[in-house]
């Protein structure tokens, strides 16, 4: 199995970190929420008194900011593969019943809710069972087609998800061993 160099850890951990930071910019700070309103309703925002254009331009700058960083993580003489593993993670039981259709919205995370106070709801609500699928790490040259990866990977992640919800639920931990009940558990005396 091979390990990743110091620098290549260093990139990754670099980028989650200022997805991070990414993220809670735009998420909390006055600036943030001003540059997200300007870009879904820029009518509403000019009403609000928000500089619109100066937001958009901010937001420009820092796309082009986010490019400048990848093409000189492209450019960079560290690397010249990347490997892409998909994870499938399938929720397949709500409190001890398979989650279907009318159980879905309750641990699906929709593009309009919150993820916080979603993520504090799923881990309130009592027994979620969960299948993590890791796929296989594929490793692509640095100019691979950035969409055939992102085909490739979400063709992976629905045969992991499409697979783990259909497959049995898991037993309890100390019944690996015990041969199934040919009764059903409601019918016997």
């Amino acid at each position: 199995m091979k390990t990743a160099s110091l620098p290549a850890a260093l990139n990754v951990t670099g980028v989650a970190a200022a997805m991070a930071l990414l993220y809670v910019f735009l998420r909390f700070t006055k600036v943030g929420l001003a540059m997200r309103a300007s870009a879904e309703n820029p009518v509403s925002s000019r009403l609000a008194g928000i500089p619109v254009s100066l937001m958009l331009s901010l937001g420009w700058g820092l796309s082009a900011l986010i490019g400048a960083v990848h093409h000189a993580i492209g450019d960079s003489t560290h690397h010249d593969r990347v490997t892409v593993q998909p994870v499938s993670i399938a929720y397949v039981c709500y409190g001890g019943v398979p989650v279907g259709r009318a159980l879905r919205d309750k641990v699906a995370w929709y593009g309009e809710t919150e993820l916080v106070p979603h993520l504090m709801n799923v881990l309130s609500s009592g027994a979620v069972d969960v299948t993590v699928s890791w796929g296989d790490a594929v490793g692509y040259g640095m100019n691979a087609d950035r969409k055939q990866i992102a085909r490739d990977a979400e063709a992976a992640v629905r045969r992991m998800t499409a697979r783990a919800l259909r497959s049995p639920a898991a037993q309890p931990s100390g019944t690996e061993g015990t041969a199934p009940s040919a009764v059903p558990a409601f019918d016997q005396t």
